[in-house]
């Protein structure tokens, strides 16, 4: 005789405890709104609160949807499960395990429902769950009609129609460090933003304040992509997949950016609207594509066909579905490949020279501290009137207000952080000005050696209009390795390392030019060198660089 597995009659409650408690709380509060999603009234947006009540300790959230009949409540808790959306792709809670849920955060679980009659004259259905790990079971009460003036006084109202889920006995630890608002707002503008993008679905959270005892709320906001340096690759929303042995081909919504500035910019795949993965390389199989590994694309990829597995926590790979998703993605990704390897490079050529400035701008300061060695100390005037080493900017003029007295001789005026530079002597802070520049070679500028037969060289000077100007190899292997570092500061160090010689070894020439090379050449060489390391000692110490 067939037989099948099955659970123990003690096993079942204890089973059921355990699928209520391996829900992280946010993934929790995700179940109740997504479940509200899936009640909205066709063509109408509907809205969602989710309230924290830390004084009562208790999470609420309630919709304005389609709400419960009374025989729909009443099947609840013997539908675990296999619910009436199972196998319904358009539905999002087709698991009929997310009521469980409330596990995660509380002991008791309230439901008040009004279902939707299209007059407000419908009644009100209450139930409650409640998580007894002393008996091992998950007990529920009778559903019971409640009247206008019961949901006023002890469930936070009267509403039309929808379904309110108030969960109770939250633990504190939970409700004070892991459901605060900040971390709710994120991560609900996570998990909806197509929904929120699309006018679906109207989001608003709220807690009650400790102190004042009222409510305070705000409407969420879709996740805005779009940045300055940004460029849109694709909007659009309904790009057509075609799935096999299905017959008129499914939707996928694609919203994509490049970024050539982000270096941590990451596409999210939802599905019906709600996130399932933050980056679609948490898929293996896109771990390792130069697209969406980038850190240059931003925005989010949306379906409506793909099948989840439990506690939505990734998509079911066994369907065509997911096949046809994938195939899709690829094709994709080839079609957008050229224009976010344009932009890595613009991005990287960016990147490098901002840290080129920086460093070239560190060692342009310290150059001119030695050839103007009568400055001394030089500082500028700081907001609260303290006085910060500067690095050679030009001072303002500080207007005199008619009829207020003159500042005393040795006064810093340039304000703030003091444009201007200063130095101590006995007479108290003298100011001088000091010009921008000074350094003995030009801006340095990356190019390929290789196209000049000296791609074993690091760098060189080259006259340029009667200047001398620095060239870094970019191909060299060391500038590549040290480009590409997560730390900025080892391609800083490389460049003040480079710049720091060349400007020792072009001083060397210009005194043997001009016949000033005097004395003990192995001497003049051996105090340029000295000199050297003093400027990159100091340069590196200019830019907090140890």
């Amino acid at each position: 005789m067939a037989r099948r597995a099955r659970f123990h009659e003690k096993g079942e409650g204890l089973a059921l405890i355990e699928l209520a408690r391996q829900y992280p709380p946010m993934h929790a509060v995700r179940e109740y709104v997504t479940n509200s999603l899936d009640e909205a009234i066709p063509g109408i947006p509907i809205d969602i609160a989710v309230m924290a009540n830390p004084l009562d300790k208790r999470m609420i959230i309630s919709d304005n949807g389609n709400g419960m009949t009374f025989a729909k409540l009443d099947s609840l808790d013997s539908c675990i499960g296999y619910g009436d959306k199972r196998n319904k792709w358009d539905k999002r809670g087709e698991k009929a395990l997310g009521l469980l849920s409330f596990g995660s955060i509380g002991k008791r679980l309230h439901i008040i429902t009004r279902p939707f009659d299209g007059k407000g004259n419908s009644a009100y259905f209450y139930q409650m769950w409640e998580l007894n790990e002393s008996k091992g079971q998950i007990p529920t009460t009778e559903p019971v009609e409640l009247t206008r003036r019961e949901v006023e006084r002890d469930f936070y109202g009267n509403f039309p129609h929808g379904t309110r889920m108030i969960i109770d006995l939250v633990d504190p630890h939970t409700m004070e460090n892991v459901l605060t608002q900040a971390a709710l707002k994120e991560w609900l503008r996570k998990l909806y933003t197509p929904a929120l993008r699309k006018g679906i679905a109207n989001i608003n959270l709220g807690r009650l304040d400790k102190r004042s005892r009222g409510l305070k709320a705000e409407s969420l906001e879709p996740i805005n992509y779009e940045r300055d340096s940004s460029v849109l690759l694709l909007d659009e929303p309904d790009y057509k997949v075609a799935i096999k042995s299905e017959g008129e081909p499914s939707v996928l919504e694609l919203l994509l950016f490049v970024d050539p500035e982000a270096a941590y910019d990451k596409v999210a795949v939802h599905s019906k609207d709600v996130l399932v993965y933050e980056s679609l390389t948490e898929l293996a199989e896109f771990g390792k594509s130069p697209v969406w590994t980038s850190g240059k694309v931003s925005g989010h990829i949306n379906d409506n066909f793909n099948r989840l597995v439990l506690g939505r926590a990734g998509i079911d790979r066994t369907s065509n579905a997911f096949k046809a998703w994938y195939n899709a993605i690829k094709e994709i990704e080839e079609e957008i490949r050229p224009i976010v390897e344009s932009k890595k490079k613009h991005g990287r050529r960016l990147k490098e020279e901002g840290q080129i400035k920086t460093a070239f701008d560190a060692f342009a300061d310290i150059w001119k501290e030695f050839a103007r060695p009568d400055l001394g100390e030089q500082f500028a005037r700081g907001d609260g009137g303290e006085l910060l080493p500067v690095d050679g900017a030009e001072p303002t003029k500080k207007r005199q207000t008619p009829g207020e007295p003159r500042e005393p001789r040795g006064t810093p005026t340039g304000r703030p952080p003091g444009p201007g530079t200063f130095r101590h002597d006995p007479s108290g802070y003298q100011q001088r000005v000091v010009p921008r520049g000074g350094a003995p070679i030009g801006y340095p500028q990356p190019v390929d050696f290789n196209r000049t037969g000296e791609g074993h060289l690091r760098k060189k000077i080259v006259d340029l209009g009667g200047s001398p100007r620095m060239l870094l190899n970019e191909t060299h292997e060391d500038y590549q390795i040290r480009v590409d570092a997560k730390d900025k500061t080892v391609f800083v160090r490389y460049l003040v390392d480079l710049i720091a010689n060349e400007s020792a070894n072009y001083e060397v020439q210009m005194l043997e030019m001009q016949g000033r090379l005097v004395g003990d050449r192995t001497e003049t060489i051996s105090a340029i060198l000295q000199k050297e390391e003093m400027f990159k000692f100091r340069a590196l110490k200019r830019l907090g660089i140890k």
